[in-house]
């Protein structure tokens, strides 16, 4: 048995939860596992790319859908070709060709979809998921609930995240941001939070950020105040945050369960998170956790401020926060996943 992943984007060594996901799932699943996405120099035997209609004209989900439409002989018969039996979609827009193909139809969330406030985004995204009712056999929302046809998964962390011992802790203290800056993931706030905290502690405080969004972060604090060490592979991020205390996450909305979370606390290092109720729900029970009560850099400040303490004075260890995850190392968990992906 074979399961194809349908994704827009090329999933090869690019951040973001999604492409993590698929990627990690093609990598395990040897064989077992295709992806039918858009064309990219690593394109494979095991990946139809297809390059895109309209690319860079209209949203990259309209042109895929529009693609998957042209090509779907192309597309069936690649199918058939890798004795799929299963297909997952990473987004519930794909409804609008899904029924055109054979096999049972997995639809995953990757996070809550698109905020009220972009209208025609969130208006679309809501039109399709009246529809997976009919064309869903399977509907998967990472650590979210719903019911019926539901199940939840957790975020997994690759096995070079492992624990090591504290930076200095009579130094400064060293937090990352990692991954998009993207509206949400409320960079505005991150930079204010930045702002706020270097004004009060001066050189008592190191901010990193880890990503491809460089460019983004404001000129007056980039390599100043936020160090930017660019996009960095999984071993290469694995050491940078065993070089830092903790991590820190200011998302409005649209969170799931990120990955880079569940990596962190595996390589014992604590994480500030803001308030929001999926992340709260996944969390709120894990070591190494602290939530901002409200979305105000002063919020954010105090719970790094209480977290670093708590390492400083030794009630807080890397062991302790590594094995609150310890049953979510890569391995177990996408096997699991895969086996139910395509047996249930």
């Amino acid at each position: 048995m074979t399961i194809a992943f349908f994704h827009q984007n090329a999933v090869a060594g690019v951040q973001g939860g999604i492409e993590r996901y698929i990627s990690t799932l093609l990598d395990q699943g040897g064989n077992r596992c295709v992806l039918v996405s858009e064309y990219s120099e690593t394109t494979n035997d095991q990946v139809l790319g297809l390059p895109l209609l309209l690319k860079n004209k209209l949203p990259q989900w309209m042109c895929f859908v529009l693609t998957i439409w042209n090509r779907i002989f192309s597309v069936r018969s690649f199918l058939r070709l890798h004795k799929v039996t299963a297909i997952e979609f990473s987004r519930p827009e794909y409804a609008f060709f899904s029924f055109l193909l054979p096999g049972k139809k997995i639809f995953t969330f990757h996070g809550t979809g698109p905020a009220p406030s972009e209208q025609s985004k969130y208006l679309i995204h809501h039109a399709s998921c009246w529809l997976l009712p009919i064309v869903a056999d399977r509907i998967q929302i990472i650590r979210q609930h719903m019911q019926n046809k539901i199940s939840t998964i957790d975020a997994w962390y690759d096995p070079c995240f492992v624990t090591t011992p504290l930076p200095d802790t009579t130094g400064p203290a060293k937090i990352f941001y990692a991954g998009r800056l993207a509206k949400m993931k409320n960079p505005e706030l991150l930079f204010a939070i930045i702002r706020k905290m270097k004004s009060e502690w001066g050189d008592k405080i190191h901010f990193f950020y880890f990503g491809s969004d460089g460019v983004k972060i404001p000129p007056d604090i980039r390599n100043t105040q936020l160090i930017d060490r660019g996009l960095l592979s999984a071993p290469q991020l694995a050491q940078a945050i065993s070089e830092c205390h903790m991590g820190i996450l200011c998302s409005g909305f649209g969170e799931g369960s990120p990955f880079i979370i569940v990596e962190t606390l595996a390589c014992g290092r604590g994480y500030i998170l803001p308030p929001l109720s999926g992340l709260q729900e996944t969390y709120n029970t894990h070591t190494g956790i602290r939530f901002a009560e409200d979305y105000t850099p002063a919020a954010f400040a105090h719970q790094a401020a209480v977290l670093f303490g708590t390492m400083k004075i030794g009630q807080l260890t890397p062991q302790q926060i590594a094995d609150s995850v310890s049953s979510r190392s890569q391995h177990q968990a996408t096997e699991t996943l895969l086996h139910r992906l395509m047996n249930e």
